[in-house]
């Protein structure tokens, strides 16, 4: 049947005819014909099924139905359905007599994404089944045309992280899929962990793949100890909350921590370090004064009432090797040019800039805490060591060993006791028996003294004439000049030079008024 039927114009010219006709030509455009622009509001629906011819619909950017059948298979989708990113393989096999599996190598379907025909008619999913890569089907005659169609993805699902492209803005990036973006930190979640249940698996499963483990914030159960593989290092995320029996053999410092902890587990021998910091400090010019730092800590403790201790930075070496040097903090100055040089400097500075303070402000404290005796002189509290530099170079020469001086020069500062013991017991107070003194073990200026007394009551110096022995109030008790000639505090009434006066046989004193005092002696043979 004609889609169209005009009236015939036999003869003549009648417009009725004419007009009849261009009328129905109109309709048959207004209401049959689909429009590429359509007016608004006119009608531009199929009212039938439309026989593409095994023709493509092409460029379709999003599917709208409410049902879609796909090869025999009803597919359920929502409104709007993307499908650019499905792609679908075809699999053709001539059956022989009683085949019943097919593969699909190397895909991995599921039924809803697949259609089967056989010899041309569609096959009900009902009779299909799949195991990995294995389509099973009831048992076909010898001959049929077996056609399996399978989409690498279901249609109606949303594109996946493969499906989409990751490129970092700038230039000279590299485009990566969202899902390899995503797996540059995985956390023990990608690989089954639950809030609430043991994690162990969880860091086994992820420290399989990669040495870093996170452990992100909420809370965890560590009822059994994992394995590692090789070196790894736990990152528990500000927040997160671990408990059960094997917690604490994570190593973190606290189950519960509004900071980032690290544990660097499964080290060797040659690692160096777990964290390596490095600041190339290849700038010229500057203040002098200003510092900079590699790493940098500043801790404020804001609070007056605040009675916790708060310290900047703490390392504590837990030293259970019975080899090895094991140093709980250690600090190294490299000198190769011109530049001063320190290994290390400590400074605690008085901000309230008032006299007489009553609490402690301490430069630096070194401690020893022990139990027993020391008969081997194995605790030393202050070790400091002179060596080569270059084993094969010169010995070396240090010009000081412990020096307390003035920031502002001599006169302007002043330490009360430059060298003190303080409430403890000493053996000996100051010892030098074991080393080759080559000057003086003992160092001073004339005039500067040595105290017997507490108060410094009683003092020997050298005063430019001799060893001087002074009491209380500077009063002059002794003195033996560069002579060897004794000087005592002392004035005597007694008489002059004696007339038998023998030289080596007659000790002579002088006297604090200037004047001699003869005394006899007697030689003794012994």
């Amino acid at each position: 049947m004609a889609k169209i039927t005009l009236p015939s114009t036999n003869s003549g010219y009648n417009l009725s005819v004419i007009n009849t006709a261009l009328q129905s030509v109109a309709t048959e455009l207004n209401t049959k014909v689909l429009y590429r622009d359509t007016p608004e509001g006119e009608p531009n629906a199929m009212q039938q099924l439309l026989d593409m011819n095994d023709n493509e619909i092409i460029n379709v950017s999003r599917l709208s139905a409410s049902s879609l059948r796909l090869g025999g298979v009803d597919i359920e989708i929502g409104d709007a359905v993307p499908i650019a990113a499905a792609t679908l393989q075809t699999f053709e096999y001539t059956a022989t007599a009683g085949q019943t599996q097919f593969s699909v190598s190397p895909l991995l379907p599921l039924v809803s994404s697949l259609t089967v025909s056989v010899n041309g008619f569609d096959v009900s999913p009902s009779y299909i089944s799949i195991v990995a890569s294995v389509v099973t089907l009831p048992a076909r005659e010898a001959g049929d045309e077996v056609v399996i169609r399978v989409f690498t993805r279901e249609i109606g699902t949303a594109p996946t992280a493969d499906d989409v492209q990751y490129t970092p803005g700038g230039a000279s990036s590299t485009t990566r899929t969202v899902a390899d973006k995503l797996d540059d930190v995985i956390d023990i979640r990608d690989k089954g962990a639950v809030e609430g249940g043991d994690i162990e698996l969880a860091i086994e499963r992820v420290n399989a793949e990669q040495s870093e483990v996170v452990i992100p914030d909420g809370n965890w159960v560590v009822a059994v100890q994992p394995t590692y593989t090789g070196s790894t290092v736990l990152k528990a995320k500000p927040g997160a909350n671990l408990t059960g029996a094997n917690a604490a053999n994570l190593g973190f410092y606290t189950g519960t921590s509004g900071v980032e902890q690290s544990v660097h587990r499964n080290t060797s021998g040659t690692d160096a370090a777990s964290f390596y910091f490095r600041r190339q400090a290849n700038h010229t010019g500057g203040a002098p004064g200003f510092v900079n730092a590699c790493i940098r800590a500043d801790t404020f403790v804001e609070n007056s009432g605040a009675a916790a201790f708060e310290w900047g930075i703490v390392g504590v070496m837990y030293n259970y090797s019975d080899a090895g040097e094991n140093v709980g903090g250690y600090f190294q100055g490299l000198k190769y040019a011109l530049g001063p040089t320190w290994g290390a400097v400590v400074e605690v500075k008085e901000m309230l800039n008032t006299a007489d303070p009553t609490t402690g402000t301490v430069g630096l404290e070194v401690d020893i805490r022990a139990n027993g005796t020391d008969a081997n002189n194995a605790r030393v509290g202050v070790d400091l060591v002179l060596g080569k530099n270059n084993s094969g170079g010169s010995a070396a020469t240090a010009g000081y060993g412990f020096r307390l001086q003035s920031a502002e020069g001599a006169g302007v500062n002043t330490f009360v006791r430059g060298f003190s013991t303080f409430n403890t017991t000493c053996v000996v107070g100051f010892d030098t028996s074991e080393t080759t003194i080559t000057q003086a073990a003992f160092k001073m200026a004339a005039g500067q003294s040595v105290a017997f007394d507490a108060a410094a009551s009683r003092q020997v110096f050298y005063d430019g004439i001799g060893l001087k022995f002074v009491g209380t109030a500077g009063a002059f008790i002794f003195r033996i000049n560069d002579t060897g000639i004794p000087q005592f505090g002392i004035v005597s009434t007694a008489a002059a030079t004696p007339a038998n006066f023998v030289a080596n046989r007659t000790i002579r004193i002088q006297q604090g008024d200037g004047t001699v005092l003869y005394l006899p002696a007697m030689l003794a043979g012994w």
